[in-house]
């Protein structure tokens, strides 16, 4: 099975989902922007990282993934966190946010899985 992390609606993940359903590889996609429902757990145990992704009702250990191919954005970016009337995005919606995604990309670079787009990989697109 492989995890697809990033919004499921932006090209190059809709692309990699349509190709592991041809190919008949179990996926299961977590969306980024899904950030206040969905959740992620690490911790370590006898040295190695342990934990699960829970997508919606369903949780998966993060040892079951063989693969991950991750396109996240930078979490202040997300539509959903996009100012109100104020002017200001909701400080507890940013700091969730935040949160989660640090929490995923620190997974992202301790997961021995093989990882597609590891965030230190990327960083010199910014």
């Amino acid at each position: 099975m492989i995890l697809l992390a990033g919004i499921p609606t932006e090209p190059p993940v809709e692309l990699a989902k349509d190709s592991a359903d041809a190919a008949g590889i179990e996926c299961i996609v977590l969306n980024q922007r899904s950030f206040a429902f969905d959740d992620i757990e690490m911790r370590f145990v006898d040295g190695k990282c342990a934990g699960e992704i829970r997508v919606g009702m369903q949780s998966h250990p993060l040892g079951s993934f063989t693969g991950i191919y991750t396109r996240m954005t930078d979490a202040e970016s997300l539509p959903e966190l996009a100012p109100k009337r104020n002017g200001a995005p909701d400080p507890s919606a940013l700091n969730r946010a935040r949160a989660w995604s640090e929490t995923m990309n620190a997974w992202l670079e301790l997961a021995p899985q093989r990882v597609a787009n590891r965030t230190s990989a990327t960083l010199s697109n910014f």
